[in-house]
């Protein structure tokens, strides 16, 4: 299988066009308030380093995260050790 972000387009991706998915999120769980959908289960397709899934896990929301990328994918797993050593 072809590989579409490697390790250097991931970390490219996440450091400089994280906070995209940061803002996409925090407007997301503003739109979902609004709606009254404080919880629930969010798929997130192209979800890269996992950025806005942490903000929506952190908001209440259970979260699915599917990206093309095993370099991404590898990059949000450090990310999931990283803050479960910190609990």
């Amino acid at each position: 299988m072809e590989s579409y972000y490697r390790e250097d387009l991931a970390y490219i991706h996440d450091a400089g066009f994280g906070h995209f998915a940061e803002n996409a999120a925090l407007m997301l769980i503003k739109l979902l308030r609004q709606q009254g959908k404080n919880s629930g289960f969010i798929i997130d397709l192209g979800c890269g380093s996992g950025i806005a899934i942490a903000k929506l896990q952190e908001s209440g929301y259970n979260c699915l995260g599917i990206d093309i990328s095993i370099d991404a994918i590898a990059k949000l797993i450090n990310s999931i050790c990283t803050i479960a050593r910190k609990s």
